[in-house]
């Protein structure tokens, strides 16, 4: 699935270029060409120095693009109110505040399972728009050379906006929730998903689930856009004892 969302993130990338290019492009080379007309009234009249300056044009008017796109996202981004989103893991209904130990039982460690659940209250129309469209996504990650963790009810879970990668929980915030309408502004939304842990082999050794973000597309704008995020979490310390 990564390399999946890899290549549509290269091939969307690779789509705004070739749109900038061709736009710039277009406006440098029309039937006018002023680029070449300047070059011709200087007496700079050699054809290979005259596309080699066109190529460099082109180029520049590429990063000035991105420059503004990246400009205007960034003033936008600071005029935008804070998702504030909170992350509480339970185990047998009583919230995880100390580490999770696991103590080998004839040679083997037991498998515990965890609660995860995610509530926001949504605020600000345009953010929330453009966090669903670019695709936000609050990543739990782990060890995998350590842990193994997988869904309590077995290959997929209850919850479709949970998924788990080779080495991360990934929340997929606002994929499943349609964000149309009154209802969905003003009121708490919880997303809630519960977990199997279980240490891959017995030794001492010591991980923690911690976190990031991360976006479907348009990695650069999501950069700045998971900056207006809050995320109240505590990360959660785990400790594998060994056969003693």
């Amino acid at each position: 699935m990564r390399e999946s969302l890899n290549v549509k993130t290269e091939l969307t990338s690779l789509g705004k270029t070739f749109i900038i290019t061709t736009v710039v492009a277009f406006m440098i080379t029309n039937s006018e060409n002023f680029i070449f007309s300047v070059l011709d009234n200087v007496g700079l009249t050699n054809d290979v120095f005259k596309k080699t300056v066109l190529s460099a044009v082109v180029t520049l008017g590429i990063g000035v693009v991105r420059l503004l796109l990246l400009l205007i996202s960034t003033a936008v981004v600071k005029n935008l109110e804070v998702l504030k989103i909170k992350i509480v893991m339970t185990c047998d209904g009583k919230e995880i505040r100390n580490p999770i130990e696991f103590d080998p039982v004839t040679a083997e460690y037991e498998e515990q399972e965890i609660n995860l659940k995610v509530s926001f209250e949504p605020r600000g129309k345009i953010n929330i728009f453009i966090m669903k469209y670019i695709g936000i996504v609050v990543n739990i990650y782990f060890n995998p050379k350590i842990l193994d963790i997988y869904f309590s009810n077995g290959w997929e879970g209850i919850d479709p906006s949970f998924e788990i990668s080779d080495r991360s929980i990934k929340i997929n915030l606002l994929s499943q929730l349609s964000i149309s309408g009154k209802r969905f502004f003003g009121r708490k939304h919880v997303l809630s998903e519960s977990f199997l842990i279980k240490p891959i082999r017995v030794h001492d050794s010591e991980t923690y689930l911690d976190y990031d973000f991360s976006a479907r597309k348009h990695g650069m704008i999501s950069k700045l856009f998971t900056k207006k995020i809050e995320l109240d979490y505590k990360t959660i310390d785990i400790i594998c004892k060994g056969v003693r």
